[in-house]
């Protein structure tokens, strides 16, 4: 119900422009055409998806492309990173691609959190809902978010058995189709990750340069402990004492662990009454 009536995802193909009888392209369609698109960085570009010229992909309202192409959110900044919108995009917010890409960015990473929750997968990036919110993110920052994002749905893909030549690392939604297609993927699989093919791919090298370039630290993406954590050491078990450990009875092993924390409280006791002491001594 919830992929049905809260999260839909619609394909949307693409609409052919009409040809007059003599094959030239219709005026009109030309001129309604240029007033859709915008030169930035050296390329004209689309600003209106609703007459895209490539295959997209609607979840809710707003629509993602296809090929996980979201190019277009960076081009918006870079056209207004000014805060004065070009002539270009005084479009509504409905037909602004940032506020597009975003919208839709961020249902999709709601949508990944609900089949997480339900397919009992630990994603490997933690994820906020309001990472794809921010007004004042840089290229770097969402390029990041964005291969996040990917990598959490191709985890999700890879412990459902979905078929490896099906898998394209950067088509998020259509990933999630096939995720839900119960005639391609084994929808409610439990059990370990298989190793997949697609994970040599050059899309998912791609992927890890895209986490691991940013100006933004690990903290901001959720990946460190909230600072009124403290931080443990992580100490080293030997391999004689993992053996004993492993091969003794449960009371034997409770027997060691309460040893351990009265000789680790004696320690404690005795650093805390020799710095009384050695107090007490210096003034006198």
């Amino acid at each position: 119900l919830q992929l049905k009536y809260i999260f839909p995802i619609t394909p949307i193909y693409p609409q052919l422009n009409r040809v007059e009888e003599d094959g030239t392209q219709d005026t009109v369609a030309a001129l309604a055409e240029a007033t859709r698109t915008s030169y930035i960085r050296g390329t004209w570009v689309f600003t209106d998806s609703s007459h895209s010229s490539e295959l997209q992909y609607c979840i809710v309202a707003p629509c993602l492309p296809g090929t996980g192409n979201y190019t277009a959110y960076n081009d918006w900044v870079s056209a207004n990173k000014d805060g004065v919108p070009s002539s270009s995009y005084t479009e509504g917010v409905a037909q602004n691609p940032a506020f597009r890409i975003s919208a839709g960015l961020t249902f999709t990473a709601q949508l990944l959190h609900v089949l997480a929750y339900y397919l009992d997968v630990r994603m490997p990036f933690k994820m906020l809902y309001s990472d794809f919110c921010s007004n004042d993110m840089t290229c770097s920052q969402f390029a990041r978010r964005v291969a996040r994002l990917n990598s959490n749905v191709l985890c999700l893909c890879a412990s459902q058995d979905v078929p490896t030549e099906l898998i394209q690392p950067i088509q998020t939604l259509q990933n999630i189709m096939h995720l839900l297609n119960i005639d391609i993927s084994d929808l409610g699989r439990v059990g370990p990750l298989a190793p997949q093919s697609w994970l040599c791919s050059s899309a998912i090298s791609q992927l890890i340069k895209d986490r691991t370039n940013g100006d933004e630290s690990n903290s901001e993406d959720g990946d460190n402990l909230p600072p009124e954590w403290e931080a443990v050491p992580l100490v080293q078990v030997s391999e004689n004492v993992s053996g004993i450990l492993s091969h003794s009875p449960p009371q034997q092993v409770m027997s060691t662990q309460a040893t351990s924390m009265a000789g680790g409280l004696v320690t404690s006791a005795a650093a805390s009454i020799y710095s009384i002491w050695k107090g007490w001594t210096t003034r006198n």
